[in-house]
């Protein structure tokens, strides 16, 4: 809206609601108001109702997305989101690693085509150093104190659980090393019990859901994630851009984020003493730590930002607006 472009909005139901296939029909007739050339959708409930509706409207090509492993909503729509990819005529998964997952669910290999996510040029913007260290003394960080931080849902896959126990080794051995966790979800009591468990609590501070903007991970030393499951890790990429090295499992898409040795490092799920150990390598190393960071920022650069994504994007856009369906 704020570019200039008009926005529709088609209300809809839930896929459980009686009338979804009169609300179905309802943005197959707003598709086909607007005149559309190209639908796009982006997750699992828009990817089963528009290509739903495009299918209605013969001819319309429609891109579906992937941005995740197997983790949805609802188990039930799973195989629905699976149909919704094979009847797409393109799926965009955001990394090389659901290429595979996609062709067990049916999707052709000439069908799939990878579009990496990226992220907003205005978040490349760092803070002035004062700013930054006013906003970590407004969260409780002492000014010496070297952080290690975590931007993810408090969920069972993201394995906050072996996160503690390795920062449990690290704060013993690291006093001055701090613990930030920004985000939230059904985990946290269980983690906060946890962190109360391990004697942690004046090491380890729950921010809750923060801004995206400016960027919360300019707040850390290190940027750690230990999911277990991943489709392609935004909040490493946003990491990355704040020139903070990363520790993380390499699952899903991190690959593509974590270039081992040169932007972070990698160590294997649910393994807390390498985990701790990779930590505390990146705290006691200050040039280790900016010379990754650096890597990690000119990554992002090249292949994450807004601006070459768009540009994709749009090539991707015509070309399936050409092609037959």
């Amino acid at each position: 809206a704020s570019a200039g472009h008009r926005l529709v909005h088609v209300p809809i139901t839930p896929l459980w609601h009686p009338r979804v296939a009169l609300r179905t029909i309802a943005v197959a007739h707003a598709l086909r108001a607007e005149r559309a050339t190209v639908v796009h959708t982006q997750d699992v409930y828009s990817n089963i109702i528009g290509v739903a509706a495009t299918r209605l409207l013969r001819g319309l090509p429609v891109i579906s997305s992937r941005r995740w492993k197997d983790e949805v909503p609802r188990k039930a729509l799973t195989p629905l989101n699976a149909w919704a990819h094979r009847a797409s005529t393109l799926v965009l998964p955001n990394s090389p690693s659901l290429i595979e997952t996609l062709a067990t669910e049916g999707v052709r290999s000439d069908r799939i085509a990878v579009h990496e996510n990226f992220i907003d040029d205005a978040a490349m913007h760092l803070l002035p150093d004062e700013e930054r260290l006013r906003w970590r003394h407004g969260l409780g960080i002492p000014e010496r104190a070297r952080v290690v931080g975590c931007v993810a849902r408090l969920t069972p896959v993201k394995r906050h659980d072996v996160l503690l126990n390795a920062f449990s080794i690290v704060a013993h051995a690291d006093p001055d090393a701090m613990l930030l966790l920004v985000g939230d979800g059904e985990n946290r009591r269980e983690l906060e019990a946890q962190v109360d468990a391990l004697d942690l609590r004046a090491r380890v501070i729950f921010t809750g859901t923060l801004p995206n903007f400016p960027l919360p991970q300019q707040l850390f030393d290190v940027a750690l994630l230990t999911s277990e499951n991943e489709g392609f890790p935004n909040s490493l990429v946003e990491a990355s851009a704040a020139a903070v090295p990363l520790v993380s499992t390499l699952v899903g898409g991190v690959r593509d984020v974590l270039i081992e040795g040169e932007t972070g490092i990698g160590v294997d799920v649910a393994d807390v003493t390498q985990t701790a150990q990779a930590i505390l390598a990146l705290l006691r190393d200050d040039e280790k730590r900016r010379r990754m960071g650096d890597a990690a920022r000119a990554l992002v650069r090249a292949r994450f930002s807004e601006s070459a994504a768009v540009k994709r994007l749009l090539g991707i856009y015509r070309r399936v607006s050409t092609s037959p369906p």
